[in-house]
């Protein structure tokens, strides 16, 4: 564990500033997919409690409107987004 920290080293699949917002979008919503996949009574609670935890954080829709738009799709939320600020999400 003392190496993580040390010359930059980051563990497996952890989160750059450097990559888009939209790559960064898409790895909570792999995860969120296989956690969703785990069965019985903990793979429930654990879902529920993301489920949950996502909702409760209203800037994430906002990024995904962002990351929607900065991938050259439609938003599927309808969020209002000021245009002057997409470019600082990049």
């Amino acid at each position: 564990m003392a190496g993580l920290c040390e010359g930059g080293n980051e563990p497996p699949g952890s989160l750059k500033a450097s990559k888009p917002v939209y790559t960064q979008l898409g790895l909570i919503e792999e995860a969120t997919e296989k956690i969703n996949l785990v069965p019985g009574y903990v793979g429930e609670k654990v879902s529920e409690k993301l489920k949950s935890l996502l909702q409760k954080n209203p800037g994430l829709t906002v990024l995904r409107t962002v990351a929607d738009i900065l991938a050259g799709k439609t938003p599927e939320h309808e969020y209002a987004v000021p245009l002057h600020l997409i470019p600082t999400f990049k």
